[in-house]
């Protein structure tokens, strides 16, 4: 099985080992542009329900809650969660605020398929 190719003396590594199971915590701390990539919402009760570890990607919502009055064009990445398929995703903190404060909207946490951020970064492009 092919693990790696070089070129130019540098490692390049194959999607298919990224998928598999290997997520680079080193990308904790990095920023990351939203428009570059699948975003996916929650609300923090569901997160909450699964002890902050593990979502269930089912109930993420891929297009921006109509709640959301602002959105900071980058965020951090400050973690990694898996879901009831054992897909990681990165948790990035995009700074937003909501069209209707005190009417009980919530916080919103945000999702990236690690796959997709690990992708980008081992071609070297801008995350």
């Amino acid at each position: 099985m092919l693990d790696h190719m070089k070129f130019n003396k540098e490692d390049y590594y194959p999607t298919t080992k990224i998928i598999v199971g290997y997520v680079n915590i080193e990308l904790i701390g990095r920023v990351v542009t939203y428009s570059k990539y699948k975003v996916g919402w929650s609300d923090e009760t569901t997160i909450s329900g699964c002890n902050g570890y593990s979502i269930d990607s089912n109930l993420l919502k891929w297009n921006k809650p109509d709640g959301i009055g602002g959105l900071a064009p980058t965020g951090e990445i400050s973690g990694v969660v898996v879901d009831q398929n054992h897909i990681p995703y990165y948790l990035v903190d995009f700074d937003h605020w909501i069209n209707n404060p005190n009417t009980g909207d919530g916080v919103y946490v945000t999702f990236i398929k690690a796959s997709d951020i690990m992708t980008k970064d081992l071609s070297r492009e801008q995350l």
